[in-house]
């Protein structure tokens, strides 16, 4: 009996050692974190041309994808009203081109920046698809940098000449996203609409959102020909522009001059934007000089002041401004403490 005992007490034993042995087997800690987003391999097929309606396109990824993201970071543009039907699996997503397209447009699939993989890391810039029932893709291109004071950027872009009275009532044909540059490369021979918005809601009025527009509302694709458009965002106000200037200097400065030729109207004014914004007006032999300026990295612009209120206007849809033209020095400025700087001659053009 008393064997018997002992046999149980050590096979219990045991049996409790493998139990807890297997319980606290975890996987290996450590190790980089994953800060690399998601990459598009392939589609499948990897052909977009001559696609038929509902037929499926699957995206192909390197790694595997958060289901949740999926949803408010696929759209087709131009815009369509249809829901998009897809389904998921796991690394792949099977997208169904919806039916009632234009046959003769080229269409694009945009993955926008809130796409993430299953840790949660996101898309750098978009990833656009373009695909089309015909043979060929449209190729006109859009292209440009962003200027200013903003956070995160939205190219609108609408297939048709609008007037700034209609575009607050009226969804964009194209939503591109933007960093300090950006670019798109499918656009069909016509003419179009473009602005920007930082911080784009599209569910409010773009009259009360912060947009910016080049002098050049309209543009247009001929022969896929490619246009670059630039566009600028302000300061809050032009208060607080003038405070930058006002500020101690705490006897750390530096010095700035230079002289603009070429095919300029006048007024207009230089601007020194850094961690402080300085600015000055352009004689009328084209000369400007920063007397005094903090010591630090500056971005030089130059921009017409049509209306003489010393901001950068990027235009209005709520009331009549129109935006300015501005050109931007092609280097970054650092200037140190007791310099006097000279830039070369610096040559625009309208």
């Amino acid at each position: 009996m008393f064997f018997n005992q002992s046999i149980y007490k050590l096979f219990f034993g045991l049996v409790f050692f493998v139990f807890t042995s297997c319980a606290s087997v975890m996987s290996p800690s450590g190790g980089p974190k994953d800060l690399k987003p998601p990459v598009l391999i392939e589609t499948i097929p990897s052909e977009l041309t001559s696609i038929k309606e509902d037929q499926v396109v699957t995206l192909v990824f390197d790694e595997f994808i958060n289901e949740n993201s999926i949803k408010n970071s696929i759209s087709i543009y131009p815009s369509i009203q249809k829901k998009l039907e897809y389904s998921y699996d796991g690394k792949n997503i099977n997208l169904k081109i919806p039916s009632g397209l234009d046959v003769n447009k080229t269409y694009t699939i945009n993955i926008n920046k809130k796409f993430s993989d299953e840790n949660n890391v996101t898309l750098k810039k978009d990833i656009d698809i373009p695909f089309s029932f015909s043979k060929t893709i449209s190729s006109g291109n859009i292209s440009g940098e962003i200027f200013g004071y903003f956070d995160n950027v939205s190219i609108l872009i609408w297939s048709k000449v609008l007037s700034k009275e209609i575009l607050s009532n009226t969804s964009p044909d194209y939503v591109v996203s933007a960093n300090k540059d950006f670019s798109f490369n499918y656009l069909p021979n016509g003419n179009f609409t473009i602005i920007a918005v930082d911080n784009y809601k599209s569910n409010s009025d773009l009259a009360l959102q912060k947009i910016s527009m080049n002098k050049l509302l309209h543009f247009k694709i001929n022969n896929n020909n490619t246009v670059k458009l630039n566009f600028y965002f302000n300061k809050i106000s032009k208060d607080d522009l003038e405070s930058d200037n006002l500020q101690d200097l705490e006897l750390k400065y530096s010095s700035l001059s230079g002289k603009i030729t070429g095919n300029y109207l006048l007024p207009m004014i230089t601007m020194l934007k850094g961690n402080n914004s300085y600015f000055t007006s352009v004689d009328l032999e084209g000369k400007f000089n920063f007397l005094q300026v903090n010591e630090g990295k500056y971005e030089l612009i130059i921009f017409e002041d049509r209306n003489n209120n010393k901001i950068l206007d990027s235009g209005s849809l709520e009331n009549d401004i129109e935006a300015e033209n501005f050109y931007v020095y092609n280097n970054i400025l650092e200037l140190r403490s007791n310099w006097e700087f000279e830039i070369p001659e610096w040559i625009i053009n309208e």
